[in-house]
Parts: C-alpha cells; sequence; structure tokens
C-alpha cells in the first residue's frame, strides 16, 4: 500500500495503458528494470478502443457484436487478437473506474470461512477503502460513463449464455450426485463385506 500512497501503480495495468518507470532506474543482475516506482499513462491507441466500446455500448449494440467487430478487425488485446469475447464476460471494460480516473485499492480482504475452512474474498468497509483521483489518465467523460452504466445495469446475459450457465450447473449437480450414489454404495459393499 507505500506505493499506492506514493503515486505509484502497483498491480494489472488493464487495458488502455502502459506502466512507464519513475523516479532512479536501475537494472538488476538478471538485467531486470528496476525503479522507485511506475506510474500509469495512457496508450492512444488503446484508449480509443475503449472510448468506441462505450460508444457502440450507449448506441446500443451487443457486447457479443462489439467483440466479434473487434475480432474481425483483428483489433489485439494486451494478451492476443482475436480474444476479445472473453474480455466482455461480465462487462468488465465498462465497468472499470479507472477509465474516468478512479483507483480504489482495499475493497477486499481474504478470510477463512469457519464452515469449510476455505480461504475466500470478503468486501473491506468503505471506510478502509484507499481512493485515487487521477484526472491525468481518465479515459472516458463523466456522461459516457453515466450512460454506460446506466445501459450496464439493465443488461442481460444473451439467451445462449444462460443455456450455457444453466447446462454447466446441471452438469455440476449431476456429477455430485453420482459420486454421492457411488460413495454410499461402496459403503454398504463394504459394510456387508464385513458381516
Amino acid at each position: 500500500m507505500g506505493q499506492v500512497l506514493r503515486g505509484f501503480s502497483v498491480g494489472s495495468r488493464g487495458y488502455g495503458y502502459a506502466s512507464v518507470p519513475d523516479g532512479e532506474t536501475k537494472h538488476d543482475k538478471k538485467g531486470r528494470l528496476r525503479a522507485d516506482g511506475f506510474k500509469l499513462v495512457i496508450v492512444p491507441e488503446e484508449a480509443r478502443i475503449i472510448q468506441r466500446i462505450f460508444r457502440d455500448f450507449i448506441d446500443g449494440k451487443a457486447v457479443t457484436k462489439i467483440a466479434k467487430e473487434m475480432n474481425g478487425e483483428h483489433v489485439p488485446t494486451k494478451s492476443s487478437p482475436d480474444r476479445w469475447l472473453e474480455r466482455f464476460h461480465d462487462l468488465p471494460i465498462l465497468k472499470d473506474e479507472k477509465y474516468i480516473g478512479r483507483f480504489v485499492w482495499n475493497r477486499t480482504t481474504t478470510a477463512k470461512d469457519p464452515l469449510t475452512g476455505k480461504i475466500k474474498q470478503v468486501d473491506r468497509p468503505k471506510e478502509d477503502w484507499v481512493v485515487q483521483e487521477r484526472p491525468d489518465i481518465r479515459i472516458i467523460s463523466d456522461e459516457d460513463w453515466g450512460a454506460g452504466r446506466r445501459s450496464t445495469a439493465s443488461f442481460r446475459p444473451s439467451a445462449a449464455r444462460r443455456a450455457s450457465r444453466a447446462s454447466s450447473a446441471a452438469t455440476s449437480s449431476h456429477t455430485r450426485t453420482t459420486c454421492s450414489r457411488a460413495v454410499s454404495n461402496a459403503v454398504h459393499v463394504a459394510a456387508r463385506s464385513a458381516s
């Protein structure tokens, strides 16, 4: 959190931005660049894509159509071209506050579930959040952000995605039931053998 409070970038930079060294720089023994910190700067070509996505979505274009157009034009993502459908899962780009220059850290923490013993992510109280306003790296206007948020509020997954999720849930349920029956049968067989 210290780097954040000093105005440096930490974690994923996200589409539309690049991370550049700031302050004193040097290379370590493995040739890797080290610096006092790294700051985000806007990548103009990617920023134009972000703005286009917002405008298309606000104008009523379906997210799948936007993604297919991006793939058809071979617009690259951070990782590789032709993968925009994956990036649109649950509309992350259209909900990312950094595009209006607002960065929030410390939203969540991890805690052990007392029932399962598993580590899970939990929300922190808002008063624990660390918020930075960075108008210098804003990409989306307040007007487009507000319109986009209103549109995402009414967004519903496509019929194909709903069917896929329902199918996955049914398959998972069937698998758990089958496994449970197999274990139960094995127990009964073992009990009969013992008697």
